[in-house]
C-alpha cells in the first residue's frame, strides 16, 4: 500500500489470487526469483502442510477435507458394486496395453486430456474416479462454485468472481495485462510452471528462466494491485521433489509377482502413493506382505493415514495405502501411457519432454512431514494491513481466510477458519480456536 493510501475497510476490498503451483519455496532466491523472494521477506507468510495427493486445490478453495468431511476429489474410490456391461466384458480378456489404448479414443474426444490412460478396463470397471481435471475449466466462476460436490469460495461472490489457468508460459503476459480486474475476488492460477517441472526439474538451465518468468508476471501483477488498490495475495500450493531415473519401481510387476488372482483385488496405481481393496483374506496378506518390502516406502492401513494426516477418509477410498518417500516415484503408473505421452507432449510445450523419456523429474503428492518440503503450502498477502495470527495453518483454513479479508463471511459449509487478522485488531473466538488446536 502506498504511503498516501488509507486504509481500506475489508468489505471494500478487491483481492488478486495469485495461485504459483509447484513454484518450491527452496527456489525462491534472490538470483532466480529477487521479486518474489524480496516479498517473502518483507511480509510475514503461512506455511500449511499438505496431503498426499497431487490435487490439494480442491480441499484449499473448499475448506474441507476430502472425503466423508467434504469434496470428494480424492482421485478413486472402489464402486459399491462393478460397473461390468456385457458388451464391455471382453475387454477383460484383451492385454492391458491394448484395451487402454483403446481407452485413449475417447479421452481424446471429451477432452480429458489423457488423465489417468492406462487403467486396464478390468481395475476401471470396480473404480470411481473424482479428479478436477475431469472437471473442464473455464473463464466462467459459476463451473467452480461446486468442485466434487463441495460448495467453494466462489459461491458467495457470483459475478463477482473470476477464476483463469494460465497453462502456457507465453500466455503469461497477457495475464500480467488482463490482471487485476474489477471483480471483487479474481483468482490466477499460473499452472505452467508446475507441468514443466514434472519433466524438467532436473535440468537447472531449463527452470532457471522459467523460475524468473513467473517472478516477472507477478512483479508486473503487484505494481498494477498496488496503483489500484488491489489487494494481491501470493498462494503456493506445493512444490515440486526431483525425482531421478533411477528412483522408479515397477509396482504392477511387483503385485502380478505375488500370482493373486486380480478377481481378489483391485488398487489405484498412482505416481507417488498407490492404494489397494482387497475381497480375500489371502489376497490382503499375500499382497501386504509384498508391499512391505518395497524400499523407499511405507506401507499404511485406513486408520493408519488417518491418524497421521488428522483425516477421516473411509475404506472406500482405500483399505491400504504405499507410499514412496520423497524423490522415489511408481513407474509405469496409471498416468503413463506412450501414446499418450506423444500427444501431450506435441500438444504442450511445457511437457514435451515426456514424448522422448516418460520419467518424472520432479514430482509431489508424497505423506507431508518433516522430510517432505515439496508437500508444504505457503499463503502470503502482500499488504500492510493485515497478518497471519500464527506461522502455520491447515489447508481448509486457506479459503475462510481469504474471504474474511475482504469482508465476506465464512460460509457454514467451510470446516476451516480465518488465521489471517487486521493488523493491531483482535483476533475472534473462532481465530483463536484455530491457533490453538494448530499448536
Amino acid at each position: 500500500m502506498k504511503d498516501n493510501q488509507s486504509p481500506q475497510s475489508p468489505d471494500k476490498r478487491r483481492m488478486l489470487i495469485v495461485d504459483l503451483v509447484g513454484y518450491d519455496r527452496r527456489r525462491i532466491t534472490p538470483e532466480n526469483a529477487p521479486f518474489i523472494h524480496e516479498l517473502f521477506q518483507r511480509y510475514p507468510s503461512q506455511r500449511m502442510p499438505g496431503q498426499p495427493t497431487t490435487e490439494v486445490w480442491p480441499t484449499l478453495v473448499c475448506g474441507a477435507n476430502p472425503g466423508v468431511e467434504g469434496h470428494t476429489l480424492w482421485h478413486a474410490k472402489l464402486r459399491d458394486e462393478p460397473s461390468d456391461p456385457w458388451w464391455a466384458r471382453p475387454l477383460n480378456l484383451l492385454p492391458d496395453f491394448f484395451v487402454s489404448a483403446l481407452q485413449l479414443v475417447p479421452h481424446f474426444f471429451k477432452g480429458h486430456g489423457f488423465d489417468m490412460p492406462a487403467i486396464p478396463h478390468w481395475r476401471r470397471r470396480q473404480m470411481e474416479f473424482h479428479r478436477l481435471k475431469y472437471y473442464v475449466r473455464s473463464l466462467n466462476p459459476d463451473e467452480y462454485t461446486v468442485v466434487g460436490g463441495a460448495k467453494t469460495m466462489f459461491e458467495p461472490f457470483g459475478d463477482e468472481a473470476i477464476h483463469e489457468v494460465v497453462s502456457k508460459f507465453e500466455n503469461l503476459d497477457a495475464a500480467a495485462v488482463k490482471y487485476p480486474t474489477e471483480h471483487k475476488m479474481q483468482f490466477l492460477e499460473l499452472h505452467c510452471f508446475d507441468l514443466s517441472s514434472h519433466w524438467y526439474l532436473d535440468k537447472p538451465e531449463v527452470m532457471a528462466p522459467l523460475i524468473r518468468q513467473i517472478d516477472d508476471c507477478v512483479a508486473k501483477l503487484a505494481k498494477k494491485c498496488e496503483e489500484e488498490g488491489v489487494v494481491l495475495s501470493l498462494l503456493i500450493e506445493h512444490g515440486q521433489e526431483l525425482t531421478p531415473k533411477e528412483n522408479h519401481i515397477n509396482l504392477r510387476k511387483i503385485v502380478a509377482d505375488t500370482g493373486v488372482s486380480r478377481k481378489d483385488y483391485c488398487y489405484y496405481n498412482g505416481v507417488a502413493v498407490s492404494r489397494f481393496w482387497f475381497r480375500t483374506d489371502e489376497a490382503r496378506e499375500k499382497i501386504v506382505a509384498a508391499l512391505k518390502k518395497v524400499p523407499n516406502s511405507r506401507t499404511l492401513t485406513n486408520d493408519e493415514l488417518n491418524e497421521e494426516l488428522g483425516m477421516t477418509l473411509t475404506p472406500e477410498w482405500g483399505e491400504v495405502y504405499i507410499a514412496r518417500d520423497p524423490g522415489y516415484l511408481f513407474h509405469p503408473n496409471d498416468y503413463y501411457h506412450p501414446l499418450a505421452n506423444i500427444f501431450v507432449g506435441l500438444k504442450s510445450k511445457e511437457m514435451r519432454q515426456r514424448m522422448f523419456d516418460p520419467f518424472h523429474r520432479g514430482y509431489h503428492g508424497y505423506i507431508p512431514g518433516e522430510n517432505t518440503p515439496s508437500e508444504d503450502a505457503w499463503a502470503l498477502v502482500v499488504s500492510d494491513e493485515v497478518e497471519p495470527v500464527s506461522d502455520e495453518a491447515r489447508l481448509i483454513d486457506w479459503a475462510p481466510s481469504m474471504l474474511q479479508l475482504i469482508g465476506t463471511p465464512v460460509p457454514d459449509y467451510m470446516a476451516g477458519h480465518p488465521t489471517f487478522r487486521e493488523k493491531g485488531g483482535h483476533s475472534s473466538p473462532k481465530i483463536e480456536d484455530t491457533v490453538l488446536s494448530n499448536n
